[in-house]
């Protein structure tokens, strides 16, 4: 059957953790807004799609989603293919310091807004 809940509960990351430590084969699904899936082989992220958008982008933006997001466990679950780079560590990492800049006012391309474009 799996286990569900929602993210307040249990943070992504710490599923993320707990399937790779656990080296499991298995799906999450997430719901909000919209459908994001994030699938495991032998407790390795290789396939992750969230709205439009696939592969480490898609993980990133998942990593985003509010507490009130749902999300289901399904194990022994096969992925559908790759398209994920880098192991769950640095997915995880890359995702905590893309939020990091987010909050510092950082682009994507490590540049400080100008002092016009300060809220």
């Amino acid at each position: 059957e799996g286990v569900s809940g929602r993210l307040a509960e249990m943070g992504l990351v710490e599923l993320v953790q707990i399937l790779g430590v656990g080296m499991k084969t298995a799906k999450i699904d997430l719901h909000h807004q919209e459908k994001g899936e994030i699938y495991f082989d032998q407790g390795s992220i290789v396939f992750v799609a969230a709205g439009g958008s696939e592969g480490n982008e898609a993980f990133y933006d998942l990593v985003t989603w509010p507490p009130e997001t749902t999300f289901r466990i399904n194990p022994g679950v096969d992925a559908p293919g790759r398209n994920v780079t880098g192991g769950n560590d640095f997915l995880i990492l890359e995702s905590v310091r893309r939020i990091d800049e987010g909050e510092a006012g950082i682009s994507q391309d490590g540049k400080a807004p100008s002092a016009g474009n300060k809220m």
